[in-house]
């Protein structure tokens, strides 16, 4: 009988399986996560409960090109109609932040980039996929690059395409505005103008908005705050607060009577 060894800090479950170590069958949790269907899940544990190796076999579950020897022999392998619809068969980004640790943005920020590169390095096959489109395409490049600086046209791209995609029956204020934010860092003053008026117009009349299309020019939240004395309350929200006010006073005014 093989001795098999304890995986002391090993949370990578490819690594587990392929060199005999201890491995406490969790991949029910597949069956789950499916059965479920929810469009988020979140899997609160203390540290060192296993959170990041489930993860890791999620991953191997799902990707493209995975090992399917890594499952054989676990629960999961019993349910032959989920492997053959489910293993194997989907692009699979996964990140950990864990291991982010810096005494400044600038370092974090590196450490990030650095983070996302390795993993769109790894799932670089997508560029050959004939489902991506030619924009899909240019900003998975980006994620590429080592520097990773602001795109302000990459980003003009990916909202030009949120723009001619709205749904009229919901309240798009937000992403108007954020596409005037957007074509004002490209230089294109007019034209974010016009954004943000739209978006004043169908009822965004926020402080922010308005000295945006006073001062002509897309202004940071630090700076509206600065300006209007730190407040971001609409004026509509203004109103309703004086008109509260004076009813309470009304009310104390009449119980002092």
């Amino acid at each position: 009988m093989r001795q098999l060894r304890l995986p002391v800090g090993i949370e990578d479950f490819a690594e587990i399986r392929r060199n005999e170590y201890y491995y406490v069958d969790k991949t029910q949790l597949i069956e789950q996560v499916l059965d479920r269907r929810n469009k988020v899940t979140l899997f609160t544990r203390p540290r060192r409960f296993g959170k990041t190796l489930n993860m890791s076999m999620l991953r191997y579950f799902f990707e493209i090109g995975t090992d399917v020897k890594l499952f054989e022999e676990l629960f999961i392998a019993q349910n032959h109609e989920l492997c053959e619809k489910y293993m194997g068969k989907y692009p699979v980004v996964s990140i950990s932040l864990k291991s982010i640790n810096a005494d400044s943005y600038s370092k974090a920020k590196a450490q990030l980039i650095k983070l996302v590169n390795r993993e769109a390095r790894r799932v670089q096959f997508l560029m050959d996929s004939d489902r991506l489109t030619a924009v899909d395409k240019a900003l998975f490049t980006a994620l590429l690059d080592r520097e990773m600086e602001e795109r302000y046209h990459e980003a003009k791209i990916y909202i030009d395409q949120a723009i001619a995609n709205l749904d009229s029956t919901q309240n798009n204020n937000t992403v108007i505005e954020h596409a005037g934010d957007i074509y004002a860092m490209n230089g294109l003053t007019e034209e974010a103008l016009k954004f943000w008026k739209q978006s004043y117009d169908a009822g965004n009349k926020s402080e922010g908005i308005m000295t945006k299309i006073k001062n002509k020019r897309y202004i940071t939240e630090e700076e509206i705050k600065r300006m209007t004395g730190g407040s971001a309350v609409t004026p509509d929200r203004k109103s309703q607060s004086r008109s509260g006010a004076k009813k309470n006073n009304k009310l104390r005014n009449g119980k002092k009577k």
